[in-house]
């Protein structure tokens, strides 16, 4: 049985999807099964991952209705526990691809540092650009906390990454969330005491106009970054991972200054949605903003405004000073 799962979700990415699918079949690391999850795709894309199965057996294909990507994700990481001994689970996106030395440099990585996790850098390309000739790799361990802060970028994703399987026995995405790596990958990385790190570009993250981050009409779902990066906080809080809560903290207000603006604005009959958001920014400037300079800098005056919105059009400063009071004492 194969050492290592590749789990590829895949929804109407036909033009991509063989790019993505060859670039892990020549991969010089050939002990690996490759889980294809057809997650409802409108277009040819199912049809593609079965002409593949057909021709190499270590291609898995599921066919499901659209569950969206955390449920593609999810199905593959079903399908590796119960349908194989592997040891090993990564990701890659469909309209995405990797170096052909990608699995080798990872799990030669995480076996040489004795990590549950080995990761590398990705390319942002906009075209299929040639594999760079990197050697040789450099290789180290990196502690969770500090591979957050320093390589924010790189951490989140749930992609470029080589899992120890285990790690997901009882974790899964979260279904009908955006940002769904925001909720998870943390999650698994903090679990583990170091991190194998390869400072080489293995995955080339294609920036696709069609993509779900890079699609232009907003949507509230975008205010599920400000529950996510609140989650964050919470467990760096009770972890007492003081660097990566105020690195996250920073994060969320510069996030919801420009997301729940932007709910407010474009999508302001979801007021449930909106008034949740707002709740949260109110606990996260309790916790953090009162204890700072919660006006120094322009993000965190406009959260201020998005918190507050009744109290920073008062003049009274009496009636301020009682109304931030009340919301202090009831949320």
């Amino acid at each position: 049985m194969p050492q290592i799962s590749v789990i590829v979700p895949v929804y109407n990415v036909e033009k991509y999807l063989e790019r993505c699918i060859e670039s892990i079949l020549k991969q010089t690391f050939p002990d690996f099964e490759l889980i294809l999850i057809d997650d409802g795709s409108p277009d040819r894309c199912g049809e593609i991952c079965d002409e593949y199965a057909s021709k190499d057996p270590r291609i898995y294909v599921i066919h499901q209705k659209n569950g969206g990507l955390s449920a593609a994700r999810n199905a593959g990481i079903d399908h590796a526990f119960a349908g194989s001994d592997s040891e090993w689970i990564t990701f890659v996106d469909s309209d995405d691809w990797i170096h052909p030395d990608y699995l080798e440099q990872l799990i030669l990585a995480a076996e040489q540092t004795s990590s549950d996790v080995s990761v590398c850098r990705h390319k942002k390309v906009y075209s299929f650009v040639p594999f760079d000739k990197e050697t040789p790799h450099k290789t180290g361990i990196i502690t969770p906390e500090k591979l957050f802060v320093s390589d924010h970028e790189v951490f989140v994703v749930a992609w470029g990454k080589l899992y120890k399987k285990s790690l997901f026995e009882s974790v899964r995405y979260p279904r009908g969330k955006l940002h769904e790596d925001e909720f998870v990958t943390y999650r698994l990385l903090f679990n583990c005491k170091q991190l194998a790190y390869t400072d080489s570009y293995l995955y080339y993250y294609f920036q696709n106009s069609n993509g779900i981050i890079l699609n232009k009409d907003f949507d509230t779902r975008k205010l599920d970054a400000i529950d996510a990066l609140w989650e964050q906080c919470t467990f760096f809080h009770a972890g007492k991972y003081k660097e990566a809560e105020r690195f996250s903290a920073e994060l969320l207000f510069e996030v919801a200054a420009y997301v729940l603006s932007m709910s407010i604005k474009q999508v302001p009959a979801d007021y449930k949605r909106i008034n949740n958001s707002r709740k949260i920014l109110r606990k996260a400037i309790l916790r953090y903003g009162i204890k700072t300079d919660l006006g120094s800098k322009p993000y965190k005056r406009t959260c201020y405004k998005l918190a507050y919105p009744e109290i920073t059009k008062l003049k009274n400063k009496w009636k301020h000073a009682l109304i931030l009071f009340r919301r202090i004492i009831y949320g």
